[in-house]
């Protein structure tokens, strides 16, 4: 969900710097600085805050065309090394003339390829359960007859799968009735408590806890001409609701841009645009526990139900967590509930940024032409990231405020 991107124009050009294309926008170098922290680009794990050139409007543009080797180089010094990519917005054209253009665009995103799964064995790196035995745990069952099953010489017990364990190493998932990670805590007024299910495969658990995605953009621009000069008014709002659970990017712009000419001589063009990019619940990459496919593959069980997983906590706010450490503490072992890390450990950020020229194009001769163009391109922007209390390694906040100008 608004992603980076890498552009690179006839292969890299450095081991360590950055091989990313200059960007030229109407002649304005552009700022496309990434902004992921170093840990996130070498996969280590962070989010993906995406391009700044992604604040271009594409409804805007009007032509691309790519520089390549000496000619970047010539026009723009060391910081054309790696390419140029020119972009030309779009101006009012023809003579005396108005007119009004409105789009929508509605795209649709579903998960469609995932890992194989193995779907014979649960939870589990042993193979085996634990034994809940009611003569030594009777405050961990509703009576003595709630227990499941029954040893003629020890009593009666339930069985348990291995909750500490993060692999699904363990016994076959063969419907034998089992105390899951959500039949305990009685303390915490839990309704489930004491109840049994069936040890089974869930094989659609992962895909389960996918939504499907939707991104409605409108697009709105208005302008004329005549003789003496042209102006446009540009407007475009985008919504997203990504896959994940409680993801979503919005994205305003505005701008408007025209020429006019002084004297047949004498032509002054000037142009303002804004955008605002605010994002929320982007998802982890790399390895982190934010990355919700690492979860699943790495420390996902195939006897998860995902129905059972979206009650992600107790009324007092602490963690359902399926990774305990034993029947008899809450703890988390390792791994969260992935609705917890979706709906707790959530990243939000935004990105404000005004961008714009004032220029003046004079033709001294009919093969020289002399011009001077003032410019700006100035941003801020805000990234939190959080940890929940009742994380493993414990709750933390952390802000980046970036203003670049």
């Amino acid at each position: 969900m608004g992603g980076s991107t890498k552009v690179n124009i006839r292969g890299p050009k450095s081991i360590q710097g950055d091989n990313n294309a200059l960007f030229i926008v109407d002649g304005i170098p552009f700022s496309n600085l990434n902004t992921n922290t170093v840990n996130q680009q070498i996969g280590g794990g962070g989010f993906d805050y995406g391009s700044p050139i992604q604040d271009i409007n594409p409804d805007d543009i009007d032509q691309i065309s790519v520089l390549k080797g000496a000619a970047a180089t010539a026009l723009y010094g060391s910081r054309g090394q790696n390419g140029v990519v020119l972009v030309t917005t779009k101006k009012s054209a023809g003579a005396k003339t108005f007119g009004v253009n409105y789009s929508l665009n509605v795209q649709s995103d579903k998960v469609y390829i995932l890992p194989e799964y193995q779907n014979l064995y649960g939870g589990g790196s042993s193979g085996k359960f634990d034994t809940l035995w009611y003569n030594n745990n009777a405050d961990y069952f509703l009576s003595a007859g709630s227990a499941t099953y029954n040893d003629p010489v020890k009593g009666r017990y339930d069985l348990m799968p291995e909750f500490s364990v993060d692999e699904s190493w363990g016994p076959r998932l063969d419907g034998r009735l089992v105390r899951h990670y959500w039949s305990f805590d009685k303390n915490k007024g839990n309704p489930d408590f004491g109840i049994t299910a069936p040890w089974a495969p869930q094989p659609n658990n992962v895909r389960d806890f996918f939504q499907s995605g939707l991104t409605i953009t409108n697009s709105i621009s208005m302008g004329g001409s005549n003789e003496r000069g042209s102006i446009r008014i540009a407007f475009a709002d985008t919504r997203q609701r990504f896959v994940l659970p409680n993801s979503k990017l919005s994205r305003t712009n505005a701008g408007i841009n025209g020429t006019y000419k002084i004297t047949d001589d004498l032509i002054a063009s000037a142009g303002v645009r804004y955008a605002y990019t605010e994002a929320k619940g982007r998802p982890g990459t790399g390895f982190t526990g934010q990355n919700m496919m690492m979860l699943f593959s790495e420390y996902g069980q195939r006897q998860w139900d995902m129905d059972r997983m979206r009650d992600y906590k107790y009324a007092d706010g602490t963690q359902r967590s399926w990774n305990r450490r034993s029947f008899a503490s809450d703890t988390l072992a390792f791994s969260n509930n992935p609705y917890w890390t979706r709906f707790e450990e959530y990243q939000n950020d935004s990105r404000s940024r005004i961008f714009g020229s004032l220029g003046l194009d004079y033709t001294a001769t009919d093969w020289l032409t002399l011009s001077t163009k003032v410019f700006m391109d100035t941003y801020n922007s805000l990234q939190e990231e959080r940890s929940a209390k009742g994380y493993q390694p414990g709750s933390y906040m952390r802000n980046t405020i970036d203003f670049r100008k």
